[in-house]
C-alpha cells in the first residue's frame, strides 16, 4: 500500500462534515491562487463581490458577503499558505472532537455562525470607527 492509499483510507474515517468544509477551503484557496488570481477581472468580482466589504450599506446589497468572506484565504504566496494552513489546522482541531461528539450539523452550524458573528462584528466596528484603518479594509479567511 502507497502513501496515497494510506492516505485516502486515514481521510475517509474522518468526520463527513469537517471533510466537506476543508475540502471546500482548500479547493476555494487553490483555485484562487492558481487561476482566479491571474484573471483580471474575476479577481475584481472576488474582491468587490465575495469579500466582505463592511461598509454600510453596501453590506445590505450583498448580504452573501457574511458567509462567502470565510471560505476565501486571499493573500499570495507564504502568507497566504500560512493564513490558510493555520485556519485548517484549527478548524481541524476544534471541528474533529466537536463533530464526533455533536454530529456533522454541530460542526457546520459553528462554521456558520462563527463566520455570520465575524462578519457582523466587524461590520459593527467599520461603522463605529469609520475611519480607524484596522476596520476599514476588505475582510477574507
Amino acid at each position: 500500500m502507497n502513501g496515497f492509499q494510506r492516505f485516502q483510507i486515514w481521510y475517509a474515517a474522518q468526520p463527513r462534515a469537517l471533510r466537506t468544509l476543508v475540502a471546500i477551503n482548500v479547493a476555494v484557496y487553490l483555485l484562487w491562487q492558481i487561476v482566479f488570481i491571474h484573471i483580471g477581472p474575476a479577481r475584481a468580482f472576488v474582491w468587490n463581490h465575495l469579500a466582505l466589504n463592511p461598509s454600510l450599506p453596501d453590506i445590505l446589497f450583498e448580504p452573501w458577503q457574511l458567509l462567502t468572506y470565510s471560505f476565501l484565504h486571499l493573500q499570495p504566496g507564504m502568507g497566504g499558505l500560512l493564513h490558510m494552513g493555520f485556519n485548517m489546522l484549527w478548524l481541524w482541531w476544534i471541528g474533529k472532537d466537536l463533530e464526533e461528539l455533536q454530529g456533522p450539523h454541530a460542526l457546520t452550524a459553528m462554521y456558520i455562525y462563527g463566520a455570520l458573528g465575524g462578519a457582523l462584528m466587524t461590520v459593527m466596528l467599520h461603522g463605529a470607527f469609520p475611519g480607524s484603518p484596522i476596520f476599514n479594509g476588505v475582510v477574507h479567511g
